[in-house]
């Protein structure tokens, strides 16, 4: 893959580091041409002259962000956002550029390849659709059309949601099981067998072992966000109670057969 030129990361957290490994893996750029951007300071300096512009920062600080970059983009800059909420539209009116793609994103799981939806401004232009392409590329593990991902507005935020919660939701779901196994007399080496057994991917990631041996708590990246909405309300459904009440029954029901047998 041919280096796409200067590409400038603004807001280095989970995301943003992602993406940072994913785009010196992959040869998208070279070390000299990748700017961080961590602090408010450095933002104005990491996006002077980038071809690529990731937004990795929390919705809720775009609009200082947007304050400190509009007047400064160019029509050949290319800004990808990796935020949740902020919409195409928002972007053009703060930044004062319609070179904007809003990008659904999944680098999670271990594997070198993730999963992407974009949906870009109209107006977008050639160069700027190339400089896409074979940035999106690196995610794909293939060569494949950045067309075939291209979705609705709309789309985006529930793919955002979806791609975001699922690592969390699975865990949470696993631990239920997990606990429901154990408080039923299952051994806590057998659990984990059935767990690696069930959620492979999962387990490799998060380490059965320790969620044999504790509660989980899903890492949350942004305390009032789509995740934490989720799990907030995974609780107060007291979804892992009936979980365990349905492990319960099976577990009862078995035993009740049973004795039909004696």
């Amino acid at each position: 893959m041919n280096h796409i030129g200067k590409i400038a990361i603004i807001g280095v957290g989970n995301v943003g580091s992602r993406v940072a490994n994913h785009c010196l893996n992959f040869m998208l750029c070279c070390k000299e041409l990748l700017f961080l951007s961590r602090t408010r300071e450095d933002n104005i300096q990491a996006a002077d002259g980038a071809d690529v512009i990731f937004l990795a920062v929390r919705p809720q600080q775009f609009p200082e962000l947007a304050k400190r970059l509009k007047g400064k983009l160019k029509s050949n800059q290319l800004v990808i956002s990796l935020m949740a909420a902020v919409t195409l539209k928002g972007m053009e009116e703060q930044l004062g550029t319609n070179q904007v793609v809003r990008l659904a994103l999944n680098l999670h799981m271990g594997t070198p390849y993730g999963t992407y939806f974009w949906a870009g401004h109209s107006k977008l232009t050639e160069e700027n659709l190339n400089r896409l392409e074979q940035t999106l590329a690196m995610w794909a593990g293939t060569e494949q059309l950045t067309a075939l991902r291209q979705r609705r507005e709309s789309q985006i935020d529930p793919l955002m949601n979806y791609l975001g919660c699922t690592e969390a939701f699975v865990e949470k779901i696993q631990d239920a099981l997990i606990q429901s196994a154990r408080e039923e007399g299952v051994r806590a080496d057998d659990a984990r067998e059935i767990a690696e057994l069930h959620f492979p991917t999962l387990s490799q990631r998060l380490g059965c072992r320790k969620q044999c041996q504790a509660s989980s708590t899903p890492k949350i990246q942004t305390y009032s966000g789509m995740t934490t909405a989720i799990l907030q309300k995974f609780e107060s459904l007291s979804l892992c109670r009936l979980i365990k009440r349905a492990f319960k029954a099976g577990t009862a029901r078995a035993r009740e057969m049973g004795k039909t047998y004696e």
